[in-house]
């Protein structure tokens, strides 16, 4: 072990980057613009990525063992406005490179001789989408990266890097908390107590975040950023929808079920403002990579998405054409054909099911409710009991 942290090791360890460091000009050829550590054949060492894409490789020594410009071309490209990025995994480096009229990934794999010597090897060069990129990460199989488009909304895409197969860049949709958190409501509900528990007990929104959706409903309510207590702010909230109701009434002449409709679009139209307030308050704040698991995190204030490929089975059923090779490592050419006669049935299901009941399922699994009852309940309903005969229409060869 090397203890790096000795003062006069760390002097002469980066004895040959201080010129970098200090150039007063930003935008010099050689100004570093990343500095990364790795261990190569249990040696410490040191990557340095310059602003005229060159790499330098240095020893804990301080003595650069190796250099490498992975842009031969690039007196042709001017830089564009975006950050070079640079990020790795346990075998590869991954270099973003953005110039004015397209930015592009340089993958490498560094590798070291028997002397010490250290060079990069390039493994691929990946287009990047028209967009701002925010960050990204690096594991050996895919690049995950987060996007920022031209309408300031944030997007995820990935890119494989072990495919056999052109890859190009998925997009990964970030799903709306909304729709899981809601459940359907039944005649003769408390319009008042399901929201109240949906916008103060759930956990989901701060005091601000619904103090600020407040104000901008109800003007008279001040709100200059000090502490307020949830009990004060549900007072404050209900005061304010009751009032609006009762001012409608005397407004016009409407029935009970007219009320009931109002009350419903005016509980719904707060509770959506603070999810767009809170929304904008839980941008993402960081990213992580779960190697071993090849998946994803995005990292938010209040939570965490997670992302992973889709498996074989999820391919072949969400692939327009089934490619029959899902169960290719199994057992012959009878598991191939149980596992297409699986996709087909999944997919008939799949049409005939109305998207209310999707949803429906979707929205109570979300909520940890049992499975059984869940499609117990579905189960019972006119809608699907009307797609029994599906099955008539399924053709097993």
């Amino acid at each position: 072990m090397t203890e790096l942290k000795h003062n006069q090791l760390i002097s002469r360890f980066f004895s040959n980057l201080t010129d970098g460091w200090r150039r007063k000009n930003a935008n010099a050829p050689d100004q570093i613009v990343s500095l990364m550590f790795d261990q190569l054949n249990g040696q410490s060492v040191l990557y340095a990525f310059y602003r005229n894409n060159v790499a330098r490789i240095w020893s804990t020594s301080g003595s650069c063992v190796g250099a490498e410009c992975f842009l031969k071309n690039y007196d042709q490209k001017q830089e564009g406005s975006q950050t070079n990025m640079v990020r790795k995994s346990d075998n590869l480096i991954g270099v973003f490179l953005a110039y004015s009229d397209c930015s592009e990934f340089i993958i490498l794999r560094p590798t070291s001789d028997d002397s010490g010597n250290v060079s990069f090897v390039k493994e691929t060069a990946i287009l990047a989408p028209n967009y701002d990129l925010i960050d990204f990460k690096l594991s050996n199989q895919s690049i995950w990266a987060l996007w920022c488009n031209a309408e300031g909304e944030m997007q995820v895409l990935t890119y494989s890097l072990s495919s056999e197969i052109d890859s190009f860049w998925l997009p990964i949709p970030l799903e709306s908390m909304d729709d899981k958190y809601t459940a359907k409501l039944e005649k003769g509900t408390d319009l008042k107590h399901v929201y109240c528990s949906r916008i103060f007990h759930s956990g989901r929104f701060h005091n601000n975040v619904i103090a600020k959706t407040l104000s901008m409903f109800n003007r008279s309510f001040t709100y200059s950023g000090a502490t307020i207590s949830t009990a004060a702010l549900k007072r404050h909230v209900c005061s304010y929808i009751d009032g609006e109701l009762q001012n409608e009434r005397k407004l016009q002449n409407i029935t009970d079920e007219e009320f009931i409709d109002l009350s419903s679009n005016l509980w719904e139209k707060f509770y959506m403002c603070c999810s767009q307030y809170n929304f904008e308050a839980c941008q993402p704040i960081g990213m992580l990579i779960l190697d071993r698991m090849d998946a994803f995190c995005l990292i938010r204030k209040k939570f965490i998405s997670f992302f992973r490929p889709c498996d074989e089975l999820e391919v072949a059923f969400l692939s327009e054409n089934y490619p029959g090779s899902v169960a290719s490592g199994g057992s012959g050419k009878s598991l191939q054909q149980d596992v297409a006669v699986l996709i087909r049935v999944l997919k008939q299901i799949d049409k005939f099911v109305p998207e209310d009941d999707k949803l429906e399922i979707e929205s109570c699994l979300f909520q940890l409710r049992s499975t059984k009852d869940v499609m117990e309940a579905i189960a019972a309903s006119q809608c699907f009991g009307n797609q029994v005969g599906i099955y008539s229409k399924c053709h097993f060869t």
